[in-house]
C-alpha cells in the first residue's frame, strides 16, 4: 500500500469528524439561543409549612457534594437542614428534639458541619456526611458553639470556632475530626474569642475582646493566642481582607474615625483618611488596588481607592448619595450600586479611572444592587421594582432586563437572597410569596458552548460554562 494514500485517507477521516463536530456544535448553540426566556420557578415546599420555609440568611446556604443545602423552618417550627438536588427539596431528619440548624455551614474533611441547638438548648457542632446528621460532644457543660459571622475556619488541618465554656468565657475551640478541645490559653483573664476567622501569614487571625472590652486583632499559631498592640486607644472591627501580602480591616480610632488598618504580621498601622469622613467597608480587590466604600466629609458615599500607600476618593458621577453597597468585578470593570440625585439606585461602572452611569434601569422602580452573581457572560442581582417587589435582573454587559417571576401582592416580597448553584447551573434564591411564607425559587441559566481551536489530537473538546 502506498503510505501517502493511507495518510491522506486518515486526514480525510479526521477532517470529516471535525466538520461533523462543528455542525453539531453550531446546532447546539442555535438551539440554546432559541430557548425560552429565563424566569423564576418556585419549588414546592417539602412539608405543609406556609409560615416560614426557606431561611433568608445566606450564611445558612452552601453547595456540598453536588447538592445545594439551606436552612428550612418546618411545620413544627424546627430548623432543618434541607437538600435541593436541582429539582426537589428534601428535609434531613434532625438528630434529636432540639430546635435545630442555626448557621455557619462549612466543609471540612469531606463532611458538612454547622451549628445546631440541641434538646438541652446547648449549641453544638453538627456533622452531616451526606446521609445523616450527628452531633459532636461538647467538651464541657457550657453553652457551646458561639455562632456569628465567619465563626468557623479550617486551619492547619483542624476546624476552629468560638465556644462559650462552663465559666461563661468565649474560648477558641478546635475540632480534629473526632473530638472538640478548648484552648486554655486566652491571653487575658476575661477576654473573649469573637469571630471573623481568617488564615493569614501561617496564623489564624480573628477578633478578640480583651479585659477592657476593647476589640483587638488576635493571632493564633497553633499553640498560643497573641494580641498585637493596637495603634492607639481605638478598637477593631473584623471585615478582614488580604491584599498585597498584608491583612486589612476596618478600625475605629481614638477620635472615633473609621480608618483602614494594615497588619503586616507584626505591627498594626493606620492608613490616613483622605478627608474628615469615615471608611465603611465593602472591601474588594480590583486590578492592582484595594477598593472600599467611604463616607466623605459631606456625607456622600464614595468609592475609595487604596494603592498600598494612599487612600484616594473617586469622583461621584452626580450629586446623589452615591455608592450604595455591594460591588463586584465583572467583564474587567468594577460594578456597584449607586444612588443618584433622583434617589434611584443604578448600576454604576468603574473602569479604573472614572465612574459612569451608562445603564438604564429596566423600569421606574427604586432599583438596587445586592446579592450579585456572575454566570457565564451575565451578571444577576436583586432589584426593587416599581411595585415595591424584589425581582432578579440580568445584565448582559449592555442592558438590564427583569426575569419573569410569579406574581405576589405584598410589598417587599419576592426575591430575598441569591446564590449560584454550580452543579446544576441554576440561581437559587429565597422567594417570599407573602409576608410570612418563603419558598425556594430557581432560575435555570443558559449554557453557552464555545468551540476551541480544534486539532486532530483534541477534536472532541467542547468548552461549556453557564
Amino acid at each position: 500500500m502506498n503510505p501517502t494514500v493511507h495518510n491522506n485517507s486518515k486526514w480525510r477521516t479526521a477532517l470529516v469528524q471535525i466538520k461533523t463536530l462543528l455542525v453539531l456544535a453550531i446546532a447546539l448553540v442555535l438551539n440554546l439561543s432559541s430557548s425560552t426566556a429565563q424566569s423564576v420557578t418556585l419549588v414546592p415546599n417539602p412539608d405543609a409549612s406556609v409560615q416560614n420555609g426557606f431561611a433568608l440568611s445566606n450564611t445558612a446556604m452552601i453547595e456540598y457534594n453536588g447538592n445545594f443545602y439551606f436552612k428550612y423552618t418546618d411545620i413544627a417550627n424546627k430548623r432543618r437542614l434541607a437538600k435541593f438536588d436541582g429539582t426537589t427539596v428534601i428535609l434531613i431528619p434532625n438528630p434529636d428534639a432540639g430546635t435545630g440548624y442555626i448557621n455557619d455551614p462549612i466543609i471540612y474533611a469531606g463532611n458538612l458541619y454547622f451549628s445546631y441547638t440541641d434538646a438541652a438548648n446547648k449549641s453544638r457542632l453538627a456533622k452531616y456526611d451526606g446521609t445523616a446528621i450527628t452531633l459532636i460532644t461538647n467538651p464541657d457543660a457550657g453553652s457551646g458553639y458561639s455562632s456569628s459571622s465567619n465563626s468557623a475556619c479550617v486551619y492547619a488541618g483542624n476546624l476552629y470556632f468560638s465556644y462559650q465554656d462552663v465559666g461563661n468565657k468565649q474560648r477558641l475551640a478546635k475540632y480534629d475530626g473526632t473530638t472538640i478541645s478548648i484552648n486554655t490559653l486566652n491571653p487575658d483573664a476575661n477576654g473573649a474569642v469573637l469571630s471573623g476567622f481568617i488564615v493569614y501569614g501561617g496564623n489564624l487571625c480573628f477578633l478578640y475582646s480583651d479585659n477592657a472590652y476593647v476589640q483587638r486583632l488576635a493571632t493564633y499559631n497553633g499553640t498560643t493566642i497573641t494580641l498585637p498592640t493596637n495603634p492607639d486607644a481605638g478598637t477593631n472591627s473584623f471585615n478582614f481582607i488580604i491584599y498585597s501580602g498584608n491583612l486589612y480591616y476596618k478600625y475605629v480610632d481614638a477620635t472615633n474615625k473609621h480608618r483602614l488598618a494594615k497588619y503586616d504580621g507584626t505591627t498594626i498601622t493606620l492608613v490616613t483618611n483622605p478627608d474628615a469622613g469615615n471608611i465603611e467597608g465593602n472591601f474588594i480587590v480590583f486590578g492592582s488596588n484595594l477598593y472600599l466604600r467611604y463616607y466623605d466629609a459631606a456625607n456622600k458615599s464614595r468609592l475609595a481607592n487604596y494603592d498600598g500607600t494612599n487612600l484616594t476618593l473617586i469622583t461621584n458621577p452626580d450629586a446623589g448619595s452615591g455608592h450604595a453597597g455591594s460591588a463586584i468585578v465583572y467583564a474587567n470593570n468594577l460594578y456597584f450600586g449607586y444612588q443618584n440625585i433622583a434617589n434611584n439606585t443604578l448600576l454604576a461602572k468603574y473602569n479604573g479611572t472614572s465612574i459612569t452611569l451608562p445603564i438604564t434601569n429596566p423600569d421606574a422602580g427604586s432599583g438596587g444592587f445586592s446579592y450579585p452573581v456572575i454566570s457565564g457572560a451575565n451578571l444577576y442581582y436583586k432589584y426593587l421594582n416599581i411595585a415595591y417587589n424584589y425581582d432578579i435582573v440580568k445584565f448582559d454587559g449592555t442592558s438590564l432586563s427583569m426575569l419573569a417571576a410569579p406574581t405576589v401582592t405584598d410589598n417587599f416580597a419576592k426575591v430575598q437572597n441569591v446564590q449560584l448553584f454550580t452543579a446544576t447551573n441554576q440561581l437559587v434564591l429565597g422567594f417570599k410569596t407573602t409576608s410570612s411564607e418563603t419558598r425556594l425559587g430557581v432560575v435555570n441559566l443558559p449554557i453557552v458552548c464555545t468551540i476551541p481551536t480544534v486539532s486532530i489530537a483534541s477534536q472532541n473538546n467542547v468548552l461549556c460554562n453557564g
